[in-house]
């Protein structure tokens, strides 16, 4: 956990499936879990207090690929190039150039089949 670090996530689903659950170092059990079942275009956002040097992002859930997004100096988000790999039942996105960023927007393009709704329980970001 880092103090002052926000998220902000496309839908929000009730009975304390909370964004916070994302940061709380619990890679099971606790998560956070979408409202729109069956929908596509989920997306969760972190942000910051400071500058943070990002070159690779774990994501523990039903995730099965996600486009990791910087914002512009015109406040457009912007695809970065990465590759993906699933290992022990992780998402793990490498950038392929590390970024200086205080917000990252994980754009998530597809969840396990059987799944009818995004499920995360947790999201770290990693220098390398």
């Amino acid at each position: 956990e880092t103090t002052g670090t926000t998220v902000e996530v496309s839908s929000e689903s009730r009975y304390g499936s909370t964004p916070a659950r994302l940061f709380d170092g619990v890679t099971d059990g606790m998560r956070w879990r979408d409202e729109t079942k069956g929908a596509s275009g989920d997306w969760l956002t972190i942000q910051w207090p400071m500058l943070q040097q990002i070159g690779r992002v774990v994501l523990y859930g039903n995730v099965l690929k996600v486009t990791p997004q910087v914002i512009d100096n015109d406040g457009i988000w912007r695809n970065l190039a990465s590759e993906t790999v699933i290992d022990a039942g992780a998402l793990i996105v490498q950038l392929q150039n590390q970024v200086s960023t205080d917000a990252l927007r994980l754009q998530i393009d597809a969840i396990d089949a059987a799944a009818s709704q995004t499920v995360v329980y947790e999201v770290e970001a990693y220098t390398r």
